[in-house]
């Protein structure tokens, strides 16, 4: 199982699930297929495989429901919509397509994050021909509207995990850099190179108020900067390794 996303009614989990077949000397991939779960219940509703035409090369592809109910949209290489009864794609948002000759394409890159229902923000590399380097960007995406936007911030980083504050207006990615952006004014706000090393942080998470950026994961550390200059706070060591991507908890749940 690689991934898992509730429906917006929280009544339905969907799941992805690759199936292996266990030979005498090797484990074969076979395919990958969609699980429905009732989370009432706790039964499987149905599994169907992924339609061929869905372009997966890497992992599984993630998943993530429509609002409406009836769409499940797949993030991959590109963005399908899956109807939900006749398991067919029904439409796609294109984001392997070059943004002009000679440059590359915008997508989301390997961990698109969730702003809100249908509104996906992620990075992606791409060579420019006029300066002759490999620039850094930002791509947004709205599934409702099919509407993509991107633009650089900067030449190449070495980012792989991205977040954003409460309010939407400022980006964080890290991984061996990391970075604060601004994305009303489209730039950089801090930058700090060579920041994790040694196990690799899987996840990044801000404050409810905005001032402080939790990062961790693989590990029994979780390290807290400040936002705004990325400076290191203090760390968090939870006596065991993390493993999973830390996710943040509604407070409601604290209580309980």
């Amino acid at each position: 199982m690689y991934g898992a996303a509730p429906d917006a009614a929280g009544k339905v989990l969907y799941i992805t699930v690759e199936a292996v077949g266990m030979e005498v000397d090797r484990f074969l991939p076979e395919s990958v297929d969609v699980v429905r779960y009732d989370l009432e219940s706790h039964r499987v509703l149905d599994s169907f495989p992924l339609p061929s035409e869905i372009e997966a090369p890497f992992l599984p592809p993630l998943l993530r429901p429509a609002p409406d109910g009836k769409t499940l949209y797949v993030l991959s290489q590109n963005i399908y919509f899956l109807d939900i009864e006749t398991h067919q794609v029904v439409d796609k948002i294109d984001l392997s397509k070059p943004r002009a000759p000679g440059y590359g394409a915008a997508g989301l890159g390997f961990a698109p994050f969730e702003a809100s229902p249908g509104v996906l923000y992620g990075f992606y590399r791409s060579p420019d021909p006029i300066l002759n380097k490999t620039m850094f960007g930002i791509t947004r995406v709205d599934l409702e509207r099919r509407e993509v936007t991107s633009f650089d911030i900067s030449t190449d980083l070495k980012l792989e995990w991205f977040t954003l504050s409460p309010d939407g207006k400022r980006a964080y990615a890290g991984m061996d850099d990391m970075v604060a952006v601004d994305l009303d004014a489209r730039k950089i706000l801090a930058r700090k190179e060579h920041v994790e090393q040694g196990r690799q942080n899987t996840a990044m998470v801000v404050s409810s108020d905005g001032t402080k950026l939790f990062v961790g994961g693989v590990g029994p550390v979780i390290h807290v900067y400040d936002a705004v200059t990325l400076e290191p706070l203090r760390k968090i060591h939870a006596g065991g390794d993390i493993m999973n991507p830390p996710q943040p908890l509604p407070r409601s749940v604290l209580g309980k």
